[in-house]
């Protein structure tokens, strides 16, 4: 199926993880920020640390094809 076909669903959710240490332990997050994506209810991706715009649409767009 071509990309431009495919339906994609995109979820944000924020936590605090000092109020969810469990969260925090159960994905080993260890720096703040940290953005993970999920795929069929896994991890696909990680990544830890500010970064920039471009940086950020580079590492997207790597785990999105």
């Amino acid at each position: 199926m071509p990309r431009d076909q495919m339906q994609r669903q995109r979820f944000e959710q924020k936590y605090r993880l000092d109020e969810e240490q469990a969260l925090a332990v159960r994905y080993n997050i260890r720096s703040i920020p940290t953005l993970m994506m999920f795929g069929k209810g896994a991890v696909v991706a990680q990544r830890a640390g500010a970064s920039d715009a471009q940086s950020l649409r580079a590492w997207i767009e790597q785990h999105l094809n």
